[in-house]
């Protein structure tokens, strides 16, 4: 595999504000690399790295994509597109126009200016009914039963039909992203505050298999920056429930642990409840009928093509969630004087 010099090659983040793409430009920054972010509106509180050029557009916006490319005439560019909706939702419009629209338009732009393009999808996309979940050769939406997943599912497939005609690309289909650094506060993040908050001293059945974001933007740049032989690849860690995750950090902040675990039908009667809490907050509820089917499932994913190919070497999830919890607690949303053991 070929690594590309910093100096001669330009990285593009779409859904810099993000989660994952925040965390991809601050690690490309970090190394040197040449890096531009596409951003529709600054976050004051985001810390983005000083050696982040934002450039403010929209993947809805053809035309702003063309910014990205300035001064990039003798240059090689990569376009890492992390940019997404996300609904949990049966049927979300949002979803199908951001997720499948956005992504057309990069592939545009990319075709256009011969950048490589490495689509951040999701392993919502996949058939979890396998035994054993591996890198599919293509991607099915009439499987999946929420907006989120079809529309991904969807819009990967047309990147690998585009990969299959000739475009320089790679999908990497990341699982549930936990860890630090989650500016924009989405359901992990929440999830882990009402906890802590001591709102709830209940756990429930059901979980994820869960990520690092830290190891998830390194698997990415990884890709963006060498010659990689598959088109896709799974960048997953472990399953675990969400009692196990509460019990680890109740054992991290010498804090109660959940005393009841509900059975997931337990949570049908919170999604109003929930609804509420989020509308109030401005956020997207993360609780709906299909959000609890997800959490009900046990999906066996295979990341060994990417510990192969992109060296993939995930940390444990007690350090993923660690550094969480301490993130969470400097960001001052907690009610209570937590302090983890040091």
């Amino acid at each position: 595999m070929s690594i590309k010099r910093p100096e001669d090659t330009v990285y593009i983040v779409t859904g810099v504000s993000g989660f994952i793409g925040f965390e991809i430009a601050d690690q490309l920054c970090k190394e040197g690399y040449v890096t531009r972010g596409l951003i529709r509106k600054i976050n004051p509180i985001t810390p983005f790295p000083k050696e982040l050029e934002l450039i403010k557009g929209d993947i809805l916006d053809i035309e702003s994509l063309e910014k990205l490319y300035h001064d990039t005439e003798d240059k090689k560019t990569v376009m890492i597109h992390s940019a997404a909706y996300l609904s949990v939702k049966k049927n979300d419009p949002n979803c199908e126009h951001i997720n499948i629209q956005g992504t057309k338009n990069i592939i545009e732009i990319c075709k256009k200016y011969s950048s490589k393009l490495v689509y951040i999808s999701s392993v919502d996309t996949l058939d979890n009914s396998q035994q054993l979940v591996k890198e599919p050769d293509s991607f099915n939406p009439d499987i999946h039963f929420t907006s989120y997943a079809r529309s991904k599912a969807i819009a990967s497939q047309l990147v690998l039909d585009e990969i299959q005609k000739g475009l320089d690309g790679v999908i990497i289909l990341p699982s549930a992203v936990a860890g630090p650094n989650d500016y924009r506060k989405g359901f992990i993040y929440d999830m882990l505050s009402i906890y802590l908050n001591g709102i709830t001293l209940f756990s429930i059945k059901g979980g994820y298999d869960f990520v690092d974001v830290r190891d998830v933007a390194k698997a990415t740049i990884t890709a963006a920056l060498t010659d990689t032989p598959n088109k896709s690849y799974i960048i997953s860690n472990k399953y675990a429930d969400i009692t196990e995750i509460y019990c680890m950090i109740a054992d991290y902040l010498n804090i109660p642990k959940p005393k009841v675990k509900l059975p997931l039908w337990a949570l049908y009667a919170a999604i109003p409840f929930m609804s509420i809490w989020c509308k109030i907050n401005k956020k997207e509820c993360p609780l709906s009928s299909s959000a609890i089917k997800i959490m009900g499932q046990f999906p066996n994913y295979s990341n060994e093509r990417a510990k192969k190919d992109l060296g993939f070497s995930p940390r444990p999830l007690n350090d993923t969630f660690k550094d969480t919890i301490d993130f969470i607690i400097s960001q001052k949303k907690l009610t209570g004087n937590h302090k983890g053991k040091k």
